[in-house]
C-alpha cells in the first residue's frame, strides 16, 4: 500500500511536470513562429514599390488566440499607409501608434518640456490617449 501511494504520488508529480513543459513548448513554439512571421512581412513590405500593393501587418502584443488583432485604422496597401501622413488622418495614426506601442512621441518636439514616457500598452480608448500624443502625431505626421 506504502508503495502504492508513493508510485501514484511520484505520478501525478510527473503529469504535472509534464503538462508544465507542454505548456512552455507551445508558447516558445508561438514566439518563434511570430518572429518568423514578422521577417517575412518585413522582408515583403521591403520589396512593395508600387501604391497597390498589400502591406503584411508585424504582430503586437495584443493577440486574440492565434489570430492578429489589428485597429480598423490598419492601411491595406502602400498608398493608404503614405496617407497616414495627411492630417486627416491623425487619428488613425495615434491609433496605430498606441496599438504597437510606439514610444518617444515625447521628445518630437524639441520646443516641449521632456517628460517621462507614458507605456501605451495599457491605454485603449480614444480619450485615454495623451494630449501629447495627439499633439506630437498633429504636429509631425
Amino acid at each position: 500500500r506504502r508503495f502504492e501511494r508513493s508510485k501514484n504520488s511520484a505520478d501525478e508529480k510527473l503529469n504535472r511536470l509534464h503538462g508544465y513543459t507542454e505548456e512552455r513548448l507551445k508558447a516558445l513554439e508561438e514566439k518563434v513562429q511570430r518572429h518568423l512571421d514578422d521577417s517575412r512581412a518585413l522582408t515583403r513590405n521591403a520589396l512593395c514599390t508600387q501604391g497597390w500593393q498589400e502591406i503584411e501587418p508585424l504582430s503586437a502584443s495584443i493577440y486574440s488566440r492565434s489570430s492578429k488583432v489589428l485597429p480598423q485604422s490598419f492601411p491595406e496597401n502602400v498608398r493608404r499607409f503614405w496617407r497616414l501622413k495627411d492630417r486627416s488622418n491623425s487619428d488613425a495614426l495615434t491609433e496605430l501608434l498606441q496599438h504597437y506601442g510606439i514610444q518617444g512621441y515625447q521628445y518630437w518636439d524639441q520646443e516641449e518640456k521632456l517628460v517621462a514616457p507614458v507605456s501605451l500598452a495599457r491605454l485603449t480608448p480614444k480619450t485615454d490617449l495623451p494630449p501629447m500624443l495627439r499633439k506630437a502625431v498633429h504636429a509631425h505626421p
